[in-house]
């Protein structure tokens, strides 16, 4: 095989350093770089008669998903030709360093590799204080930002694949963790949103974009403006009044833009909050799907600017088609992306059922509606307790949905499972996709539509406030088995599930880590419910085991603590595990206390009152258990926190 010297670094780290293996007589193919005939992305590997076997594409970064995915299907077919042709040009990854897991370079540098043999041509590096930035010391401080150095060498490496890293950063909203520090309180309109007008902004602004085009090979940069819903109702209605929010918010962008254009760069931003303000409906929600248009408020957006609408929900390609044509009345189809969503976030576990249905609802509307570039954002929202491997099931996913998208769903998941099976090792997919059904449990609507996270609501809550105690028992009440009996049998699947030995061991640790955690859960699910039984019929021999119980779950949650940490110090830099190791300390700690306290009882000098109130709902559902959306905070006290 005739290559480059970048493409032999490239296919040497695939085979070498991950161990992905490639059927014999892959030394001989030639490779042809062409043109497409019309607008798209393609690939085609052919025998030709004389028996040389021909991959041609028409992006460099499909020369990987060309061998590794195009070449095995070329022989397992035994067909002369297998082809995939694509009207999107852009298969993007957003890639979320912001929620205190801040990706190794080294881990960093795998996914890359993982993407480009998935197809992806685009990788943005999401980071919101999470890069060096000269001038501004507090930008990242504490939290493992990216050096100059380090984020050089990812984009380096990701132009080995063909694939551009893209920074995106964020110029109004999200900045909390930069604004909390004493001396940027005067960029302060409130404690996540910066103050529009404030000439120490636009400063700060311009270092941003400053060091991003020192850092990045692109012209391309996101600058996030998402979320910005206090913007001008904070210090700045304090120190200005009351001003038209839509008017403020193009004055910003102008702003912004006059210093994107001094930097040569060319600007995205996500669309939420104009798309907001520009609905004459003024309905209170995301991307209203009865929006009305504001023409004339629209007529004053500025030129060039790139809407990325981001739709992590909508389950239908109808509904996302309704809104990307409300997007088109003030933009066009060259400055306008569908950001769709892997869920992994404020989550213990993936939710892949969700995840799949999204993404194929919104491939499906890119490829109605002629859209050139979709992106799969991966959230780390409330600490990042789930890490990024999991988003790799839902990026193949993706791309199989925009290289084929003619596919059924059930072929769809079988490629997938193909595909994660040669980057992970046999048999990573069934039990990796299984974790769906930490919260995906007996009742909750199939695929988990409503983002239900309970097995995180369970791990976190108290042992006697029980939060979530009233549902617990409820769900019982309708389930065939309870969820302590569910969780025992997800143990068991997890510890017979994937016998071979995963390519990357971090893998592995995460097979062991859902393991205990479904052990954990075992005997934590129930655990606020039999304790309150036994307090109320007084019975001194049930709540002696049930101190047991606390005992052994305490020393189970110090070892989950230990197998999480493991994957965070193989995947992240060790700042942030320092959130997640107190919440897990808190666990343990408190079951052992609650062991003391039943003694206390026994004893007599403990009334153990917490036991005695009436548990009632967190939350109105007509399905107990199918209750979501909380974070650490709202779900490990009743109190203050």
């Amino acid at each position: 095989m005739k290559v480059s010297h970048y493409q032999t670094a490239s296919l040497d780290f695939l085979m070498e350093e991950l161990a992905i293996v490639l059927p014999a007589g892959y030394e001989e193919i030639i490779l042809e770089k062409q043109s497409s005939r019309r607008e798209s992305r393609f690939f085609e590997i052919r025998r030709e008669t004389t028996g040389a076997i021909i991959l041609r594409y028409s992006h460099e970064a499909l020369i990987y998903r060309g061998l590794f995915v195009g070449y095995p299907r070329l022989l397992a077919s035994g067909e002369t030709t297998y082809r995939e042709e694509t009207p999107i040009l852009e298969v993007s990854y957003s890639l979320d360093a912001s929620r205190n897991g801040v990706m190794q370079v080294a881990t960093a540098k795998k996914f890359i590799a993982y993407l480009a043999v998935m197809g992806y041509t685009t990788l943005y590096l999401y980071t919101e204080d999470t890069y060096e930035v000269a001038d501004l010391p507090y930008f990242g401080y504490l939290r493992g930002a990216y050096s100059a150095g380090e984020i050089k060498e990812i984009v380096a490496f990701a132009a080995l694949f063909g694939m551009e890293v893209v920074p995106a950063i964020q110029t109004l909203a999200h900045l909390t963790q930069f604004l909390k520090w004493f001396p940027n309180q005067e960029l302060q309109d409130d404690g996540n949103t910066l103050l529009i007008g404030e000439e120490k902004v636009y400063e700060a602004i311009e270092k941003m974009l400053a060091s991003c085009q020192q850092l990045y090979q692109t012209k391309r940069i996101h600058l996030g403006m998402d979320e910005a819903y206090q913007a001008g109702l904070g210090r700045y209605l304090s120190l200005h009044g009351y001003q038209d929010r839509t008017t403020l918010m193009i004055q910003h962008m102008q702003r912004v833009l006059a210093l994107v254009a001094k930097y040569d760069l060319e600007p995205l931003i996500w669309s939420d909050f104009i798309y907001k303000l520009l609905d004459e409906t003024q309905v209170d929600r995301y991307y209203n799907p009865a929006f009305q248009l504001k023409a004339e408020a629209a007529a004053t957006l500025p030129a060039g600017l790139t809407y990325v609408h981001w739709d992590y929900g909508s389950d239908t390609a109808e509904a996302y088609e309704t809104v990307i044509d409300h997007h088109l009345a003030f933009c066009d189809l060259d400055h306008y992306v569908l950001a769709t969503g892997a869920h992994m976030w404020n989550s213990l576990a993936p939710n892949h059922g969700k995840t799949e249905r999204i993404i194929a609802a919104a491939v499906a509307a890119c490829h109605r509606k002629g859209v050139k570039e979709v992106m799969l954002t991966t959230w780390g929202d409330d600490g990042q307790e789930t890490e990024h491997w999991h988003t790799l099931l839902g990026g193949a996913y993706l791309a199989e949905c925009v290289y084929n998208p003619k596919k059924r769903a059930e072929e769809t998941t079988m490629a997938v499972a193909g595909v994660c099976d040669t980057l992970l090792g046999e048999g990573s997919y069934r039990w990796l996709s299984a974790l769906r059904y930490f919260d995906e449990v007996d009742t909750v609507t199939p695929d988990n539509l409503n983002m239900t996270n309970i097995s995180k609501l369970l791990l976190w809550q108290d042992p006697l406030v029980g939060l979530y105690d009233f549902h617990v028992a409820a769900h019982n009440k309708q389930a065939d088995r309870t969820l302590g009996q569910y969780y025992q049998q997800l143990a068991t699947v997890l510890t017979t599930e994937g016998d071979q030995a995963p390519k990357d061991p971090t893998i592995a640790l995460i097979r062991e880590r859902y393991r205990q955690l479904a052990e954990v859960l075992a005997g934590k699910a129930e655990l606020g419910v039999h304790l309150q039984e036994a307090r109320k019929m007084e019975n001194p021999g049930e709540l002696q085991k049930l101190r047991e119980l606390c005992l052994t779950l305490a020393t189970q949650v110090e070892e989950l603590a230990e197998s999480h940490e493991a994957i965070w110090m193989a995947t992240y830099k060790s700042y942030g595990w320092e959130v997640l190791e107190q919440r897990y300390a808190g666990v343990a700690h408190r079951l052992r206390r609650v062991a003391r306290r039943i003694t206390n009882y026994l004893a007599g000098t403990d009334e153990l009152l917490e036991l005695v109130e009436e548990r009632l709902p967190f939350m109105a559902t007509s399905i107990p258990i199918e209750i979501s959306g909380f974070t650490y905070r709202q779900t490990s006290v009743s109190g203050y926190c």
